[in-house]
């Protein structure tokens, strides 16, 4: 019995430091304050950016941009809504810079025109940037014919 009790004790200490530390390291992710937080982070706010395009919810789609850009990527979107419907996106990939606070990331789009509707290929670069206050916003966006 003797020998059981401070293993017992090692193991329960060992069970409950992992409790106690595992909301702290999830929380310091999630507000971005590491690297591979605001990599992690970026990933769900592009994927809520492309869903928004998806669904024609540019209301949504517009809370993403930068507030002193705002008025580009409401040209942008109105610009993207004329081409026709996002019927599918995928990144391509994402190029970090400046230590993750910023990203240039490819996204390959196909869209169908509303009056011809043939779905044609083209490839989003978006630019975003990152704030501690405001988490990932989008600071331009471009498209390149496919």
């Amino acid at each position: 019995m003797k020998r059981i009790l401070p293993l017992l004790l090692v193991v329960l200490a060992t069970l409950l430091s992992g409790c106690i530390m595992a909301p702290v390291v999830s929380s310091i992710q999630e507000s971005g304050l590491t690297e591979s937080g605001r990599q992690i982070a970026l990933n769900d706010a592009i994927k809520e950016f492309n869903s928004a395009l998806f669904w024609q919810n540019y209301a949504k789609a517009r809370t993403f941009a930068l507030e002193e850009n705002m008025g580009d990527l409401h040209r942008a979107l109105v610009a993207k809504k004329e081409q026709g419907r996002v019927v599918d996106s995928k990144v391509e990939g994402i190029n970090y810079t400046d230590d993750s606070y910023k990203a240039e990331v490819d996204v390959a789009v196909r869209v169908q025109n509303f009056s011809t509707m043939i779905v044609a290929s083209q490839v989003d670069k978006q630019v975003w940037k990152f704030s501690i206050y405001d988490g990932w916003k989008l600071e331009s966006i471009s498209s390149i014919e496919g």
